[in-house]
């Protein structure tokens, strides 16, 4: 069983202190909140971990170094006083962890406000997370879907509006190694989508010229079925001011479920 790392530090959950699979288990008591932060441990374990009394902050290597913050002194609803202690506590674990991190995953509006006040950001990317809770079969639509190669990496980050935030190479790894779908029109991939390092579907585009035709749809629609064989959860991640993906997406049956953001560190302190 995998064990955690940096045990120098007395803060720090060692593998004799709390295994995997419990943590994993600690998390999904409260699956939707932490879906993305369960999705990344599945897909590529943990790095790191730490704790300050009811708050951790886990690391996780895909294509950088994620940190992900999980309080369980802050539920929605609760009391300002347990807010409070959780921006105490996430405080403290930001200074235990930032000589480690620089990328952090899953924030939500007072983690990222605290890490804005107390350290330089290089970038912030704000979304909104979808959940889809439905049971839909969509094989009678989606059979002419393509699988994506890992070939097709290079097309489609050519293409995508995140260039800053992704690479080819993670592109390729994500093909490899969850579900995918394309959609070609004489040989050319005109409309496509994979599932991100949690488990999230993403990178779902639809190239101009071939927009209006109901791919987008389509492409989620192929993702949906093939997570749900998998018995996976199905969530996505729109970004603030994307009305037309969000207008899709609840179209299909997505319900939104929270605000959380990304970002980077550009120095370790102001």
């Amino acid at each position: 069983m995998a064990e955690f790392g940096f045990k120098r530090n007395k803060n720090y959950l060692s593998g004799n202190e709390l295994k995997l699979a419990e943590f994993q288990k600690y998390l999904a008591q409260e699956t939707e909140k932490n879906i993305s932060s369960l999705g990344i441990i599945a897909n590529y374990g943990l790095e790191s971990c730490w704790r300050a009394g009811s708050s951790y902050l886990f690391s996780s290597l895909s294509d950088q170094l994620w940190g992900y913050p999980v309080s369980f002194s802050y539920q929605s609803c609760d009391s300002e006083e347990d807010l409070e202690l959780a921006r105490i506590e996430f405080k403290k674990l930001l200074q235990l962890c930032t000589e480690h991190l620089e990328y952090f995953a899953s924030l939500t509006d007072w983690m990222l406000e605290l890490l804005q006040k107390n350290y330089q950001l290089e970038w912030v990317l704000q979304t909104e997370r979808f959940i889809f809770k439905k049971e839909l079969n969509f094989s009678a639509e989606i059979a002419e879907l393509q699988d994506l190669k890992p070939a097709d990496a290079e097309f489609i980050f050519k293409h995508s509006h995140y260039q800053s935030f992704t690479s080819i190479p993670y592109i390729k790894e994500r093909i490899a190694a969850d579900c995918s779908a394309g959609i070609f029109l004489d040989q050319q991939l005109a409309a496509w989508g994979l599932t991100h390092d949690d488990g999230a579907l993403g990178f779902i585009h639809v190239r101009p010229e071939f927009r209006q035709r109901g791919f987008a749809k389509l492409i989620v629609k192929k993702l949906i079925a093939a997570k749900q064989s998998m018995d996976k959860k199905v969530f996505l991640n729109v970004e603030l001011g994307n009305k037309n993906a969000r207008q899709l997406f609840t179209g299909l049956g997505f319900q939104l479920d929270r605000k959380i953001s990304w970002a980077k560190l550009l120095n370790k302190s102001k």
